[in-house]
């Protein structure tokens, strides 16, 4: 038997988020690359993001586990603007962000100032918090 990748994160708290979902059904899970990760964030697209493992024989729960509940989520973000719930948390598209990344880059530093804001794609009107 062997580890499958299932997920990747890009911080350590929603991995082990992840890590204890799985473990409230019974499935072990384990993190790869996390001391890296969270370490030297900086250097991320080198190792890759933090990796959610799950045994062979767990994937298709897993997996069913994570679908259910990412349909969950979707059913609670609704755009203020058109009503979609086609709609993502991420890294807003602002110049502050496009000047912290190529800075962070430059000097593989830590990233300063990033903004985060709910993005929807069906209009791409972007907010910050849900309604």
């Amino acid at each position: 038997m062997k580890l499958i990748n299932i997920r990747s994160y890009d911080n350590y708290i929603d991995a082990n988020l992840a890590v204890g979902f799985l473990e409230s059904e019974g499935i072990a899970s384990y993190l790869m690359d996390e001391n890296t990760a969270s370490i030297l964030p900086s250097i991320n697209y080198i190792f890759g993001d933090i990796k959610l493992q799950v045994w062979e024989n767990d994937y298709a729960k897993s997996i069913a586990m994570f679908e259910a509940e990412d349909a969950r989520k979707k059913r609670l973000m609704q755009c203020p603007n058109c009503g979609s719930h086609d709609v993502q948390f991420m890294v807003a598209a602002k110049p502050k962000n496009w000047i912290s990344a190529i800075l962070t880059f430059s000097f593989f530093s830590v990233p300063l100032g990033i903004e985060n804001s709910y993005h929807c794609f069906s209009c791409n009107h972007e907010f910050k918090k849900l309604e």
